[in-house]
């Protein structure tokens, strides 16, 4: 899985994010039926101290794994069959960006290496990878980097890797090597007219900060 994204990255940092992005087969699909199971407590009309009580956890904390639950719940309408295996939170669900728009934007923005900053859940990083030699995610959050990373998981990615951490952190930034950086920062809700300086990550702070990453 590794050996195509280890060269945007120092030997150093690579072996810290092994434990970040790999996970086997099995481990994803206990994660995955254990998400599916309270899915079925929910449609089944249970209340949602009854379910707490009912489930067990593996991997993420009762609370969490209600969330997760709720979100795939929601997101039927827009992932389709996909849903099934998806992870998301409440905020990276309304978020994610629609298959056929990360689709979209994959294929005009082909390149070799590109890197996601602040990629929450990590469905527009997953198109990216299908098109790009490598793909990198950046998310400060971290239960949304690993949800990002078992959404890579699911859709069986080999070219891509989650780096949990700070998109404007000048460290995090010394160790890319990518030829395109993209940023979708999120909105606050309760704007009706957006202005740059609520963007987060703001992309005039993105652009001072990674231009030089992609010039020439």
């Amino acid at each position: 899985m590794f050996s195509k994204v280890n060269n945007c990255i120092s030997n150093s940092t690579f072996h810290n994010l092994r434990m970040l992005d790999g996970i086997d087969t099995m481990g994803f699909e206990k994660i995955n039926e254990e998400v599916e199971e309270t899915v079925g407590l929910i449609c089944r009309g249970y209340k949602r101290e009854v379910i707490l009580n009912k489930i067990q956890k593996i991997h993420f904390n009762k609370e969490r794994l209600f969330e997760i639950a709720k979100c795939r719940i929601k997101a039927r309408k827009k992932f389709g069959e996909l849903t099934n295996k998806l992870f998301f939170d409440e905020e990276g669900l309304r978020y994610a960006t629609l298959p056929v728009v990360a689709r979209y934007r994959a294929e005009r923005l082909k390149c070799k290496r590109i890197a996601d900053v602040s990629c929450g859940g990590g469905i527009q990083l997953i198109f990216f990878s299908k098109y790009a030699e490598y793909a990198v995610g950046i998310e400060r959050d971290s239960f949304r980097a690993e949800l990002a990373r078992l959404n890579a998981a699911a859709m069986e990615c080999s070219n891509l890797m989650i780096m949990k951490g700070d998109a404007l952190d000048k460290k995090i930034i010394e160790k890319l090597d990518v030829d395109c950086v993209f940023s979708d920062p999120s909105r606050l809700l309760q704007e009706k007219i957006r202005r740059l300086e609520t963007l987060q990550p703001n992309p005039i702070t993105v652009y001072r900060l990674y231009h030089e990453k992609t010039a020439g």
